[in-house]
């Protein structure tokens, strides 16, 4: 058996992790807001590497949506803890003023990721039986 609920918040965050690869490879611009940085074409080279390894994230969402119940319960549970490093850091660069708060895509982005953080970790804890 599936939790269907489970499979839809896997495969959200499979889709904000792709948009966000699509972003750093074809819209590094975007991918940074408004901080203020300048895309050096070093910096777009990195960006393109960084966008890869969120694309393979995404790959293991949508894989992980199509296991069983007990196989997605622990990929969520270990996605839940990638999200949670994931959006602790982003809080962190929010506070430190590495990430300048100007507008709402900063504050949006986290929201959203925070969101999938939490349903995450509550759809990976076992159903009392």
């Amino acid at each position: 058996a599936v939790d269907v609920e489970e499979q839809a918040v896997l495969r959200f965050g499979g889709v904000w992790l792709g948009l966000w690869a699509l972003l750093m490879w074809f819209a590094p611009e975007a991918a940074v807001g408004s901080s203020g940085w300048e895309i050096t074409s070093e910096l777009g080279t990195m960006m393109a590497g960084f966008g890869m390894a969120i694309a393979g994230l995404a790959v293991l969402h949508f894989a992980g949506s199509s296991l069983a119940d007990d196989a997605m319960r622990r990929i969520g549970f270990w996605a839940a803890v990638m999200w949670a490093l994931f959006q602790t850091q982003q809080i962190y660069f929010l506070a430190t003023g590495a990430f300048p708060v100007v507008g709402g895509q900063e504050i949006v982005g986290n929201l959203i990721g925070i969101t999938i953080t939490v349903l995450l970790f509550l759809k990976s804890i076992p159903a009392a039986d």
